[in-house]
């Protein structure tokens, strides 16, 4: 019986080996030979298989097109300004210009044409010192402005708090107020004192104070606020209040508190502290007679009419307001100033203006406005001065764009009114790309633009 168990078992085993092999039944001699064959095989799974070659797939990389500089204009711009400028310079006889162009806030051209003398040699360049005439009056308020945001001045108290010999032969004068002079809608007489085309003495003495008290014997032109009428003097009194609430000469406060943190280093009102080799000499052209006028340095006008500086120097001025206040980390106003300074005041009686919208060229404090072909708003100061310069400051600040403009020529040709500021606008519609005006018919052939003094540009 044990034997009869024990081959019933063996028998089973043998059966549920063979199951697993799932092959007929193998002898030992078999089995051996099927895992020497199962280690070769393993073995040869070890080997690398040969490579198959595949299609090469070389990836096509485009260069990236990057983006142009900040600023930059295009060839066919620059063509068009200098065209512009050099056409302008042979039309009306200008012995020197100079030209700044910003673009989204960065400075993207400048020009220097010409002679700083007729007759001369000596050539513009970017240190030649220009007589910016009104301009003056945007830094007078960016100087009242800076006080305001100190909360020493306050815009809508009256002159008489500042000054208590402000007064005139008029009981409405206490009525003035800085934004009322800021705005040149105070009523005061366009100019009192020393004429500005007369020839006085450099470092004339005739102060600011004594200009002030000039005005008692005289009678307002309107009453305060009633309308806009150009004037000067309403920044010569501004020029006295910066004096008087400071505590420093108003030269001395301009220069500490607005040119030196800016590195305006060749900007003054007193051109007592310009130097003879760098300032431009004035031209002015009448009844075709060319003279050259001795400058005046009247105290008693530089908040008015008595800036001098560079092209270079305007420009960086120019950028520190496109950037609402600051330049390189150095703060002259806050930002907020802005809404203050460039708010439309009152509207302004001229019907010719670049964009041919009367409707839309205002007065700011001490500055203007206008909507441009674009619809942009720009805001602008001209320097136009009697004793042989004309320059022009202008502003597009939502598009960080600026044109600024200087020429050693007045005239009949040139007034407030005149040819050179529809020039500078169609600079401006170039930068911006605004719709195209009308071919000026100040563009001389190149023959003749060649034949320009100092027509090699920088």
């Amino acid at each position: 019986m044990a034997t009869q168990t024990s081959s019933l078992v063996k028998s089973d085993r043998q059966q549920c080996y063979s199951d697993r092999l799932c092959s007929p039944r193998l002898t030992r001699r078999d089995f051996l030979k099927l895992a020497a064959l199962g280690m070769v095989v393993g073995a040869a799974k070890c080997v690398p298989l040969p490579t198959i070659p595949a299609t090469t797939v070389v990836p096509v990389i485009l260069p990236l097109r990057q983006p142009a500089p900040l600023g930059a204009l295009s060839d066919a711009t620059v063509a068009a300004v200098e065209s512009e400028m050099l056409g302008v310079m042979g039309q009306y006889n200008i012995p020197g210009l100079a030209l700044a162009v910003m673009k989204e806030g960065c400075l993207a051209l400048t020009r220097h044409y010409g002679v700083a003398k007729r007759g001369t040699d000596r050539l513009i360049t970017p240190q030649s010192i220009f007589a910016w005439g009104g301009i003056a009056e945007t830094v007078v308020a960016t100087g009242i402005m800076r006080l305001r945001s100190q909360g020493k001045v306050n815009l809508d108290a009256p002159v008489t708090q500042y000054l208590p010999y402000f007064k005139l032969d008029d009981k409405r004068y206490t009525d003035i107020t800085l934004r009322h002079l800021l705005s040149c809608t105070s009523g005061l007489p366009e100019c009192v004192g020393e004429d500005l085309e007369c020839r006085v003495q450099a470092g004339s003495d005739d102060t600011l104070e004594q200009q002030v008290r000039r005005l008692a014997t005289r009678r307002l032109a309107c009453a305060p606020g009633e309308k806009f009428a150009l004037n000067q003097v309403g920044f010569e009194v501004l020029g006295d209040v910066i004096a008087k609430v400071s505590g420093q000469a108003f030269e001395d406060y301009m220069r500490e508190q607005v040119f030196v943190p800016l590195g305006l280093r060749h900007t003054t009102f007193s051109l007592c502290e310009v130097d003879p080799q760098l300032m431009v000499a004035p031209h002015v052209l009448r009844t075709g007679d060319t003279t050259e006028p001795i400058l005046a340095d009247s105290r008693a006008h530089a908040p008015s009419s008595g800036l001098f500086s560079t092209l270079e120097d305007m420009a960086r001025y120019a950028l520190m307001h496109l950037k609402h206040g600051s330049l390189n980390g150095v703060q002259i106003l806050r930002a907020g100033a802005y809404d203050e300074m460039w708010k439309d005041q009152a509207t302004t009686p001229w019907a010719h203006i670049p964009a041919g919208k009367s409707e839309h060229r205002s007065r700011c404090l001490g500055w203007y406005s206008y909507l441009d072909r674009g619809g942009n708003r720009v805001v602008f100061s001209i320097g136009e001065h009697y004793a042989g310069f004309f320059t022009y400051l202008e502003l597009v600040p939502e598009k960080g764009a600026a044109v600024v403009f200087a020429v050693n020529r007045y005239g009949d040709l040139m007034d407030y009114y005149g040819d050179l500021e529809p020039s500078v606008s169609r600079v401006m519609d170039l930068v911006l790309g605004n719709p195209s005006q009308p071919a000026p018919s100040n563009t001389l052939p190149a023959r003749q633009q060649a034949k320009l003094p100092g027509a090699k540009v920088s």
